[in-house]
């Protein structure tokens, strides 16, 4: 997955310098003593790449092995927005569910959104409205938490791997870039959890310089979650669209 969007660099222009002339010949031991030396350079040009390779994907799996075991999490997470121009930082705070089957809920003082899998329902209580709508509907124009938390190996390769910690938590933290060249995202840096293999922080840059913050805590796996977590009552006197 995460091996085969690493670009290796042009070793054939490496091993042999085009100024130098190579002599042949017919002996079978001195032809290995030629190879050798030069297999060995190969390995070492070779071998930080590899060890790089196999310690992102190592990271990834981790974390996406991490997500599928899991029945439910629940957790706080942190948004702060900084646009291009702005003297301010705009900050939104959010409790999270996740279930199995794509279902979760996200409330926060400024919007609810709710999944049952099969549908979504946000609550903007300034505009006092609730929108309906199939869950597979533009998906791209909604932040979904499973696709913040552990999906975005999918739509991003990793370009550097340092060790660091978050709030006294040791984590590995990857720098990621888009695969797709139409992604507005510029770059990806995500602190992932050492131990625990969870998300604990997220810094998004876009190609506006806009940078997005997300930083997440308070992880409980495993509980019993009431049958109604994954379905939204709509509040009396609030209007409803329903785009289904």
């Amino acid at each position: 997955m995460i091996i085969k969007d690493i670009e290796f660099p042009n070793l054939a222009n490496r091993a042999v310098n085009p100024g130098t002339k190579l002599k042949s010949s017919r002996s079978h031991g001195h032809r290995n003593g030629s190879i050798l030396p030069i297999l060995a350079i190969l390995a070492l040009i070779l071998y930080p790449l590899m060890t790089f390779a196999e310690e992102s994907e190592a990271i990834i799996q981790r974390v996406q092995k991490k997500f599928e075991s899991l029945s439910t999490l629940s957790l706080h997470f942190e948004i702060r927005y900084h646009t291009t121009g702005a003297t301010d930082t705009a900050q939104d705070e959010s409790r999270l569910i996740l279930a199995k089957g794509d279902k979760f809920r996200l409330e926060s003082p400024s919007r609810t959104i709710v999944s049952d899998g099969e549908n979504i329902w946000m609550y903007d209580p300034q505009q006092q409205q609730v929108i309906i709508r199939h869950a597979n509907d533009h998906q791209g124009d909604l932040l979904n938490p499973r696709q913040i938390l552990f999906d975005y190996p999918s739509k991003y390769r990793v370009e550097k791997v340092q060790k660091g910690s978050y709030a006294g938590i040791s984590c590995d933290i990857l720098t990621m870039m888009p695969k797709d060249p139409a992604d507005p995202t510029r770059k990806l840096q995500v602190w992932v959890d050492r131990t625990e293999s969870y998300t604990r922080k997220i810094i998004v840059e876009d190609t506006a310089d806009n940078i997005m913050t997300f930083e997440f805590e308070n992880f409980t796996s495993g509980q019993n979650m009431p049958e109604n977590t994954f379905n939204y009552s709509t509040p009396k006197g609030v209007e409803v669209i329903d785009l289904r």
